[in-house]
């Protein structure tokens, strides 16, 4: 089993903030795949073009596990001073 199919239950309500599931996005992907542009899809989904290009080419590059949620923290801190306090 894949970590998409492992995690749907946690990211089948998807964080707070986003406009679809792993599912719906699939959906849209698969929309884009059939022709359409990704614009028209993107509006008649109610979010912005730049997002669902993202997760389409997301999706072109990792397949289903490329469209769950994403970390916002950053993978690294340059400035972070490994622990040491003062």
């Amino acid at each position: 089993m894949n970590a998409a199919a492992e995690s749907r239950s946690a990211t089948s309500r998807g964080h707070r903030n986003a406009p679809l599931t792993l599912e719906g996005r699939l959906r849209l992907c698969l929309r884009i795949d059939a022709g359409l542009p990704i614009a028209h899809v993107a509006a008649e989904a109610g979010i912005s073009r730049r997002c669902l290009a993202k997760w389409y080419a997301r999706w072109r590059a990792h397949g289903e596990n490329g469209l769950l949620d994403h970390s916002s923290r950053p993978a690294t801190s340059p400035a972070r001073n490994g622990g040491r306090v003062g």
